[in-house]
């Protein structure tokens, strides 16, 4: 077959899902990242891709990623809706 069911995590905080998924390459769609042409290329391992709330993450939000070895990447030069976002970056990874 070709289709999965996720599992749904609940976390109070960022701080709680970078403890919880350790070892894992974060990519956080940021709007003021800079648009590239080519999406990051996914390694092997566990990847958690992070779209933030209508208002974008704060700039403690996006230090907290950066600390944890987090990747910025752009999901293009439009706002996106929340839900729209996940759509967008599932896609970039899609074939990756």
């Amino acid at each position: 077959t070709r289709y999965w069911l996720p599992a749904l995590v609940i976390k109070n905080s960022l701080e709680e899902v970078f403890m919880h998924y350790q070892g894992a390459a974060f990519i956080m769609a940021h709007e003021k990242e800079p648009i590239t042409q080519q999406p990051v290329a996914l390694s092997s391992g566990e990847h958690v891709l992070m779209v933030g709330p209508e208002g974008g993450f704060s700039n403690r939000e996006v230090e907290l990623c950066e600390q944890a070895g987090g990747e910025m990447i752009s999901l293009g030069q439009n706002r996106l809706r929340a839900e729209t976002s996940v759509t967008a970056i599932l896609s970039q990874y899609l074939f990756c």
